[in-house]
């Protein structure tokens, strides 16, 4: 729980290093005509659930954490 809230919150510089990581996976795969597209986070855990309850609502954790960090990641490479 704690690192996900840790990425979700980029505590430490964690998302900054996510988003790197993916600004160098997308560049590096671009022009691999077998790639059609990837998820950046396969099944992402809602963060401290125990801490903030209201993360357990539906849809909450995507708009309020996920989304944001994937606008960031987006930006990147479109």
């Amino acid at each position: 729980m704690t690192a996900f809230t840790a990425l979700y919150k980029n505590t430490n510089g964690l998302q900054d290093k996510f988003v790197d990581y993916w600004d160098i996976t997308s560049k590096t795969l671009t022009k691999n005509p077998y790639v059609v597209g990837f998820d950046p986070l396969n099944e992402p855990y809602p963060g401290n659930f125990v801490r903030s309850p209201h993360l357990l609502w539906p849809g909450k954790a995507d708009s309020s954490l996920l989304a944001p960090m994937y606008t960031r990641i987006f930006e990147k490479y479109v």
